[in-house]
């Protein structure tokens, strides 16, 4: 691919909103791997903003976020957006990995189903 090309992707990519070049990163990266489903969270504001998620509600249920076993931050080099990924375990023993893209926007992160 010519660098004209990709300079007109990377300015393309430029006004879309983060979430839309999140959904387009990872789906490009994770072809028929994962998927995002959007997500209701509820966060902990300490000395920032939406630190850390405690509830997360989709399909008309509520868990409740009992542990943080991880967290990674996550820059994008075509739209220079950044995101923040979480590893939390749940009440109910459920191990669910969150996306918070740039623009505020929640998705769980899933496995096809097989």
């Amino acid at each position: 691919m010519g660098t004209t090309k990709r300079k007109f992707r990377a300015q393309a990519l430029e006004n879309l909103p983060a979430s839309l070049i999140l959904a387009i990163t990872l789906s490009r990266r994770y072809r028929d791997v994962m998927t995002l489903r959007p997500v209701d969270v509820e966060c902990y504001s300490g000395s920032r903003a939406d630190e850390r998620p405690r509830i997360i509600r989709t399909g008309g249920r509520e868990y409740v976020v009992m542990k943080l076993l991880g967290e990674s931050v996550e820059e994008s080099f075509v739209g220079k957006s950044r995101r923040r990924r979480y590893k939390v375990l749940t009440r109910e023993g459920l191990a669910l990995n969150l996306i918070r893209a740039e623009d505020g926007d929640w998705f769980l992160e899933e496995e096809p189903p097989v």
